[in-house]
């Protein structure tokens, strides 16, 4: 789809010059009878920025919120999202549907409790106004949250169908961080989106031709996603081919084993001969008592003599000092005895 087909689906008509947003100013080609005409160049080349955008986001997996509760959008949000398989919201959007998640998961739960409650034969037995009672609770939020049933954490980014009308969606999408894509007319601020649309959001020619490039871009992202998933299952059954290829080459491999066995059991022998030849000689080097004993027998008679010779003669030097030192002795004693006896 090429800008000529926007511009026969009226994507290029906006509103009256007097309700312009002067921020749309650089998205405005021309105005002519009173109204701004859009510059239908420049919506295709973001057009085309926002789809590759989105086939990233959906070839990642993740999950892209369509917003749009116009009368002219409700329908074709709702047909496109449940193709591609993305959530959706057509009715009144609710306060704190982002950043009061965990709320509406509860009430989406409630109405899958109602689901099998109604199913059994415990709702049989009810009374007749409790079951009435359900039914309007159950159909009440069906009403607003049958979109988002299969939404089980926040969305990747959020796709709005005129920005002025969905204020609140927009608010609670900046504050969470979440990524905007968005449908914007002459009469609104361009800078409050992320990603914004210049186009006719008035006409439900112009939303239908934007949502189906829109919704073939992430078809893309899907396909490309299934793709790689395959190709990453192919691997496995390679393997599996080449499983019975090696267990045709055991029983060779077993063959080749029973040749080496005679090998192994000589290399055995090897070793314990190997082994046993240290100990041996180690037992051969090692001298026995008698040996040592022979050999101190064997010894030359000399090298003996002059050991005893070597070992006496210090003893005799000692005893002869002592006898000399006794002899000295006894000889001052002698005298000392006599000049005694001489006194006395």
């Amino acid at each position: 789809m090429g800008y000529q087909d926007l511009i026969q689906s009226g994507v290029h008509l906006g509103h009256l010059t007097r309700r312009w947003n002067p921020s749309m100013a650089p998205y405005i080609f021309m105005s002519k009878g009173g109204i701004h005409i859009i510059d239908v160049q420049k919506t295709d080349k973001i057009l085309d920025k926002v789809c590759q955008e989105l086939t990233v986001l959906a070839r990642l997996g993740r999950k892209i919120l369509f917003v749009g509760t116009k009368v002219q959008a409700k329908t074709l949000i709702a047909n496109e999202a449940r193709r591609v398989r993305m959530p959706y919201v057509q009715e009144r959007w609710l306060g704190g549907m982002l950043t009061n998640f965990s709320t509406m998961r509860r009430s989406l739960r409630r109405i899958q409790s109602m689901d099998k409650l109604m199913k059994g034969d415990a709702y049989q037995n009810m009374a007749k106004k409790e079951r009435l009672k359900m039914k309007f609770q159950k159909s009440k939020r069906e009403k607003f949250l049958e979109g988002i049933s299969d939404l089980n954490r926040l969305p990747a980014a959020v796709f709005i169908v005129d920005i002025n009308k969905e204020h609140i969606a927009v608010k609670e999408a900046r504050k969470l961080n979440i990524p905007i894509f968005a449908m914007v007319d002459t009469n609104a601020n361009p800078k409050v989106v992320d990603y914004p649309i210049p186009s006719n959001d008035d006409s439900y020619s112009s939303i239908r031709a934007i949502l189906k490039r829109v919704t073939e871009a992430i078809e893309r992202g899907i396909e490309k996603r299934a793709q790689t998933t395959e190709e990453a299952s192919t691997p496995s059954t390679s393997v599996e081919e080449a499983t019975p290829h090696t267990e045709t080459q055991d029983p060779k491999s077993s063959s080749q084993e029973e040749k080496k066995e005679p090998s192994s059991v000589a290399e055995k022998k090897v070793k314990k001969t190997t082994q046993a030849g240290p100990k041996k000689a180690t037992q051969k080097s090692a001298p026995t008592k008698k040996q040592s004993a022979s050999t101190t027998k064997t010894a030359s008679p000399d090298d003996s003599k002059t050991e005893k010779v070597l070992k006496k003669a210090p003893r005799k030097t000692t005893a002869s000092k002592s006898g000399k030192t006794k002899v000295k002795a006894k000889k001052a004693a002698e005298p000392a005895a006599g000049k005694g006896k001489h006194k006395a």
